[in-house]
């Protein structure tokens, strides 16, 4: 066979950009698979009690580590796809819940704590905290150069202001000399500080922009 009849035979694949399958086949794959997870998870937790059996890797999927690994990963995804007709529609309010959600979870029921040494919870939430605004402030930021943050506001306001609330609570701690369960000062307050202090900014342009609705500390 010559060349020429080998590469008339070859069968040509088309190519298609990220921006065109990143919302089905990546991103929105990846936070529904995770909500189903969440919810077996959040089940068999509320039937068996804290001792309840738990399936294998579940600790380690569910640990802080673990966590922040899947909302650094969504994080770099969410950039990615920025491009997506799917982003502001779809993406973006999925992403921003699942943010929010993970990261009140972490600061909520006892996870604020003092520096007070008997007040200590189990270490790492500061993990979660951290990466829970840093996904927040992606999607945000990139909502905001798509169409000035108005999607976002016009259908999912209760969401954005949730966001600005939660964050500015988590400012509002670290100001005053408390810090997230497992936060061990220097580069992880400094970096759970300046992102809530981002997200409360950005909600509250957006919020100016389109609702009149911005939050302030």
């Amino acid at each position: 066979m010559t060349s020429a009849t080998a590469q008339s035979t070859t069968i040509s694949k088309p190519i298609m950009a990220f921006k065109d399958i990143a919302g089905e086949y990546f991103v929105m794959p990846l936070i529904n698979r995770f909500w189903q997870y969440y919810k077996d998870t959040s089940l068999r937790e509320s039937r068996g009690g804290s001792g309840g059996y738990k399936g294998t890797g579940t600790g380690m999927i569910m640990s802080p580590l673990g966590l922040e690994k899947f909302l650094i990963t969504l994080s770099v995804l969410l950039h990615a796809s920025r491009h997506s007709p799917a982003f502001l529609a779809v993406l973006a309010p999925e992403a921003l819940e699942l943010a929010l959600t993970l990261g009140i979870r972490f600061t909520s029921t006892n996870k604020i704590i003092s520096n007070d040494d008997d007040n200590n919870l189990e270490g790492g939430d500061s993990l979660v905290v951290g990466s829970s605004l840093e996904l927040c402030l992606v999607v945000l930021d990139t909502s905001y150069e798509l169409d000035g943050g108005r999607s976002l506001m016009m259908e999912r306001s209760d969401l954005v202001l949730g966001v600005g609330e939660w964050a500015t609570t988590i400012f509002q701690d670290e100001l005053e000399g408390n810090q997230v369960s497992g936060g061990q000062g220097g580069r992880s307050e400094g970096r759970i500080r300046a992102n809530a202090a981002a997200v409360v900014l950005k909600v509250g342009e957006v919020g100016e922009k389109w609702g009149g609705m911005g939050l302030r500390f």
